[in-house]
């Protein structure tokens, strides 16, 4: 649940809708490095 407000919060990385697709796919697969990317 927190990986989706951090995407949100870091709009920056995800630039194009076929990337925010991918890399949806990848937080999925692994949430706790998703959540690592996104916090600073």
């Amino acid at each position: 649940m927190q990986l989706f407000p951090l995407n949100k919060a870091a709009p920056r990385t995800r630039q194009t809708t076929t990337q925010k697709k991918k890399t949806l796919k990848k937080r999925t697969a692994r949430p706790n490095k998703a959540v690592f990317y996104f916090t600073p």
